[in-house]
């Protein structure tokens, strides 16, 4: 996040939009200059951080070289996009569902 287009609202209480915790009095940080209705606000820890990118990789059809995705991810815990997080629950689903079909056919 750029530290430049931040500003400081002290004593607030808030909900961290980058890790949804809440704070109470504490120093909030918002894009927003004025204090009066902060839609956006982080907390200090999240500011410090930077941002971490999915860990997907893909093969280009061309190059046939590995493609790393530039998304910020969106499930911390599988490190992937919301776009690719989709696309491997979908792909989970389907395998799961033709285990279940293949075990009952005989």
């Amino acid at each position: 996040m750029n530290q430049e287009q931040i500003h400081p609202h002290f004593n607030q209480d808030f909900v961290c939009n980058n890790c949804q915790r809440k704070f109470y009095q504490t120093t909030a940080y918002s894009p927003t200059k004025e204090p009066v209705f902060l839609t956006e606000t982080y907390c200090a820890e999240c500011i410090e951080e930077e941002p971490e990118f999915c860990s997907f990789n893909e093969i280009d059809d061309k190059t046939k070289k590995a493609v790393a995705c530039t998304n910020e991810i969106f499930d911390k815990k599988k490190q992937l996009c919301r776009s690719h997080n989709r696309q491997v629950r979908k792909r989970f689903n389907e395998f799961l569902k033709d285990e279940s079909t293949a075990g009952n056919g005989a």
